[in-house]
């Protein structure tokens, strides 16, 4: 009887195993997301103070609150990946749309705030129009599943036109590292090693969540990104 007993407590527990496993990587994956918003919100109410003093702070609030908000929504995808119904494949959609049509919008705003002195920069529309075509292929795939799929059991997969918001982000991003290696005469030698410390964070934390999509590391690390840099910049 003892022995039937423990048996059935065994097989209870390995049948909620997977179930706890989920629970608990969804509430790390909270936390770690709602912990990453907090030091935005600190450095957009230091960057508001000096907001008169150099127009480009204003591009340093866009691009925390659109990091704000990619978090706010890779929070509700976490919240609604497990649950099924009707409601949550159109809602797990448009978070996804939104997700990926607003994540190369960062580092150009981000761009705008570094600067763009150089004479590569000269026809700026020319650098917009990626974030076009990516809204629209992100938009296109609510329907037709270019960049992400999610069935209708709310199951999420990835398209085959994943890595195009990356890509599109990416290279914004080497735009920004061109552009301080642009201005490198003018950066002491200190400052480089700590400019590189800092931009690493970003493509080691995209590199990691490419190899293992379970690690949602690179908001969080563009938020450090973003508070350290503007830390630097004072």
């Amino acid at each position: 009887m003892t022995t039937a007993l423990l048996s059935n407590q065994n097989e209870v527990i390995t049948s909620w195993l997977p179930i706890m496993r989920v629970v608990s990587n969804m509430s790390t994956l909270f936390a770690l997301d709602l912990f990453s918003i907090v030091p935005l919100l600190f450095t957009i109410s230091l960057a508001k103070r000096h907001i008169l003093e150099t127009k480009k702070n204003t591009y340093y609030i866009a691009t925390a609150c659109m990091t704000i908000a990619i978090l706010t929504l890779e929070i509700i995808a976490n919240l609604i990946v497990n649950s099924s119904g009707a409601q949550f494949v159109v809602a797990h959609k448009i978070v996804n749309v939104l997700g990926f049509a607003l994540s190369p919008i960062v580092p150009f705003m981000f761009l705008k705030f570094v600067g763009t002195t150089s004479p590569v920069y000269s026809k700026q529309n020319l650098w917009v129009l990626p974030l076009y075509l990516n809204t629209l292929l992100c938009i296109l795939s609510y329907w037709m599943g270019f960049v992400f799929k999610v069935d209708a059991l709310n199951h999420y997969e990835r398209g085959s036109l994943f890595l195009i918001p990356t890509l599109v982000s990416l290279f914004y991003f080497s735009l920004i590292i061109y552009e301080i290696l642009e201005n490198r005469a003018k950066i002491a030698q200190p400052d480089k090693t700590i400019l590189a410390l800092i931009f690493s964070l970003p493509i080691l934390s995209f590199v990691f969540q490419i190899a293992y999509p379970n690690l949602l590391l690179i908001w969080p690390s563009v938020s450090l990104n973003l508070l350290l840099y503007y830390i630097y910049s004072l």
